[in-house]
């Protein structure tokens, strides 16, 4: 019988490590493997659980409002969740990316009884996206001599479509009951030096023109009226 290669080695380790099964320490592939290579067996599902709950834990960290309204125990769905969706990278909105489309799945594609929760979602994984945004110095002048020759949107800026009003359940830890439902645009930006998030309601044509605005535009392509926006820190200049 051929000795396996290093990179065959490797590989099944790699899988047994990302899938919930390799909990057991007597689950087939796992015993096979220790048959082979001789590893601490028990010691390969410790490490699996330890990977999987640190997963785990950086989707409460970045979800954590959407499971807390899911109105369905969270643990129970982990393992399906984790069999289903090996991880693509370490960082935190991955992972909750990932689980977001789990749910949307599982919930065949919108929940029957708390339908806000995708929109609360998406709100939590703009969150997360914008905080990974490098922070650039915004230009805030007001006055036509040191106005600022371009404009974009800031890049720590998270603009969301919704089908319900969330902000109650953002505010509030102990807000109970269904959102109302209407059709609105958040914009979320992260102030500078600021502890928390700001989120702001905005009109659809202002949507759309941040939206529009990811790449530096002459100020006098945009029909004025950005002195408000750098106030509010939603445009940078330059």
């Amino acid at each position: 019988m051929s000795t396996p290669s290093l990179h065959s080695i490797q590989q099944r380790l790699i899988t047994l490590l990302t899938t919930p099964d390799a909990f057991d320490p007597d689950y087939p592939a796992l015993v096979a493997l220790g048959n082979e290579i001789g590893p601490d067996v028990a010691r390969i599902s410790l490490y699996a659980r330890l990977i999987h709950s640190k997963r785990i834990g950086k989707i409460e960290a970045v979800l954590a409002k959407t499971i807390a309204h899911m109105g369905e125990p969270f643990h129970p769905l982990t393992r399906p969740f984790l069999a289903a969706y090996p991880p693509h990278s370490a960082s935190r909105y991955d992972n909750a990316r990932q689980f977001f489309d789990f749910l949307v799945h599982h919930w065949g594609g919108r929940p029957k009884t708390r339908p806000y929760l995708l929109d609360l979602a998406r709100y939590e994984l703009a969150v997360a996206e914008a905080r990974t945004q490098p922070w650039v110095k915004i230009a805030a002048q007001s006055t036509e001599t040191d106005r600022p020759a371009q404009v974009r949107r800031s890049p720590s800026v998270s603009l969301i479509r919704c089908k319900y009003d969330i902000r109650p359940l953002l505010e509030s830890d102990d807000a109970a009951g269904i959102p109302e439902k209407r059709n609105l645009f958040l914009a979320i930006v992260f102030p500078r030096g600021g502890p928390k998030e700001r989120v702001f309601e905005i009109g659809a044509d202002l949507a759309d023109f941040l939206a529009g605005l990811t790449d530096w535009r002459p100020v006098s392509a945009t029909n004025g009226g950005v002195d408000q926006l750098f106030e509010l820190e939603l445009v940078e200049g330059r």
